[in-house]
Parts: C-alpha cells; structure tokens; sequence
C-alpha cells in the first residue's frame, strides 16, 4: 500500500511540478526516480553540495553560472535557445556551461548532462515547493 501511495503522490508532484494533466507513475519518466527518492541522504547530499558549489562560485565571480545552467536544462541543452532567453552570445553559454562542470568536477562525458539535468530538476521541485530538502 506504501508503495502504492509513493507512486501516485510522485505522479501528481510530477504533473503538478511540469504543468501537465493528470498523469500515472508509469508515464512520469526519469521524475520517477528522483521524486519517489527526493529526501534520501544521497540526492540531498548531491543537490546541497551542487548547489553550494555554483553559489560560492556565483557570488566570488558574479558568474551566473546557476541561472545559466538552469536556463539551458529548461531548453533541453540548446545553447542558441538559452543564448536568446538570456540575451546572451552562445560562446558565453558555453564557456558557462563548461565551467559549471569543471566547479563542479564533473568530465566532460554523456554522464555530465544527466548530472546536471538531475541537479536541475530537484533545484525545480524544491522551489515549487518552496523548501528545503529535509535531511
């Protein structure tokens, strides 16, 4: 029953979090493995230390290196997309998005995208809920 309950509260936040219709656990994707699991020890740890990382680097550089990112995973890593959201040349995206990684020390893999897309998304959900992870 437990379970039961996980999956359909994660599909409802999952609609609710993208803006769509009603939804089943079943359709609601990767949002399946992360929002079922959204206050274990491990996706906390990840999300604050991730977080913090692009904020201390934010607030020494005035980088905009969280916005950025944040931007791009929204328009699904087009650069030219996110370049014009943020009436900004694509080289400085790029150069933004590659230093995210390198601050964060995550290679330059297929790996990276998921990383930061997973980061992304929990930055997403915690604000719409308006709180803070509760580990």
């Amino acid at each position: 029953m437990q379970e039961a309950v996980t999956e359909a509260l994660s599909a409802a936040l999952s609609a609710f979090v993208n803006e769509e219709g009603e939804k089943r656990f079943c359709d609601i994707g990767s949002d399946g493995l992360i929002l079922p699991n959204l206050d274990s020890r491990p996706h906390v740890r990840f999300y604050r230390k991730t977080l913090q990382q692009l904020q201390d680097h934010d607030q020494k550089h005035a980088s905009h290196l969280l916005e950025t990112l944040l931007c791009y995973i929204g328009c699904h890593g087009d650069v030219a997309l996110t370049a014009r959201k943020m009436f900004q040349h694509g080289n400085t995206i790029r150069y933004r998005i590659n230093k995210v990684k390198e601050v964060l020390g995550i290679s330059l893999s297929d790996d990276a995208y998921v990383q930061l897309y997973m980061f992304a998304k929990m930055h997403k959900i915690y604000s719409i809920l308006d709180e803070e992870p509760l580990i």
